[in-house]
């Protein structure tokens, strides 16, 4: 279940919370930017729901913060005659900006395209993520290789004909062998 924070103003801060519990969201609500602030480095927050004007700070700043945080989507609610303006200048930040005004089924609208957007940024982290230990594991291979050569002073050919060997002798991947030359040149 996706987290999202809730900073309260005055106006239909208990409409939003109900449309967010009721699209699946758990709510956590906040009537203050400190408290928020505190609220954003404790908790995995995936999306933050601003109603301005706030008490003790401006919904804009606040937006701003909160979007400088990688995979956290922010949506800032503002009197109608800002919307235009504002979503101009926040359009760069990645904040959406909808009326006070706005009709639970645009804002329901809004959530479904960010849980799609949610979607496809999970499939690509996680992408992303296999790229990365592929990487490694390709790093990991040629230093063991650079270490059979230099300690050997044998090719790069003959070093990875070593690694497969080693590998098959202790029933273990080539990954796993090139750790073994690696720990072994350590020691």
């Amino acid at each position: 279940m996706a987290k999202v924070l809730l900073l309260k103003g005055i106006d239909r801060t208990r409409e939003v919370e109900t449309l967010l519990q009721g699209a699946g969201y758990e709510v956590t609500v906040s009537s203050s930017v400190v408290q928020a602030r505190g609220l954003l480095l404790d908790v995995d927050f995936s999306l933050v729901v601003i109603e301005s004007p706030l008490c003790d700070g401006s919904g804009r700043e606040m937006a701003v913060t909160a979007a400088n945080n990688p995979g956290l989507d922010v949506v800032l609610f503002v009197a109608q005659s800002q919307v235009e303006n504002l979503s101009y200048a926040l359009e760069r930040y990645g904040i959406h900006v909808l009326g006070r005004n706005a009709a639970a089924s645009e804002i329901l609208s809004l959530l479904r395209i960010l849980r799609v957007s949610w979607v496809r940024t999970s499939r690509l982290e996680a992408r992303n993520a296999r790229l990365m230990k592929r990487l490694d594991e390709e790093r990991l291979l040629c230093e063991a290789k650079c270490i059979l050569c230099r300690r050997d002073g044998i090719s790069e050919e003959e070093a990875h004909h070593l690694l497969e060997k080693l590998a098959m002798d202790e029933r273990v991947s080539l990954i796993d062998a090139a750790r073994i030359v690696k720990r072994e040149d350590v020691r």
